[in-house]
């Protein structure tokens, strides 16, 4: 959830099985709990909807429940994610899989107050610190600039 829909830890331990809207044509997930209050609608990726089925998910509540019940603390979601990650050979931390998907996004898109709304920053500033620039695409903007034969910029 982290890579494939940018959600901070202290999201994924608040989801609910209700922030699941998996039947719809267009499936989402409804980040209710977002940072500062801030909440989004965000389409759920096809690889996140198919783990979510292979769950013995609840009819409601908490969607990730710890043994003896209860929510994660988002602290302790996040050390088990990063452990579960080099355990794996992944040298990463659910954080930086978030800021993998903002990068992600915005290469594709471009589109920087689309990728601010799907990551749930307030601000573009703090947007731009998760996408990362390619250097290849500079030298091709810059070169598609043209001034028109009316001195007009195209």
């Amino acid at each position: 959830m982290a890579a494939y829909q940018g959600l901070r830890c202290q999201e994924i331990a608040g989801f609910d099985r209700e922030d699941v809207l998996g039947t719809r044509e267009q499936p989402v997930i409804v980040v209710v709990h977002g940072k500062c209050g801030y909440q989004r609608i965000i389409a759920l990726h096809p690889e996140v909807l198919s783990a979510l089925r292979c769950l013995p998910m609840p009819r409601s509540g908490p969607l990730f429940s710890r043994p003896r019940g209860g929510r994660y603390p988002a602290a302790q979601l996040s050390y088990g994610v990063n452990q579960w990650l080099h355990g794996i050979g992944i040298e990463a931390t659910a954080h930086q899989l978030r800021h993998w998907f903002g990068t992600g996004i915005y290469a594709q898109t471009h589109d920087i107050r689309l990728t601010q709304e799907l990551l749930g920053h307030q601000s573009p500033d703090t947007t731009a610190i998760y996408v990362a620039w390619a250097a290849v695409d500079a030298a091709p903007a810059v070169a598609a600039l043209k001034i028109g034969a009316t001195g007009r910029l195209k």
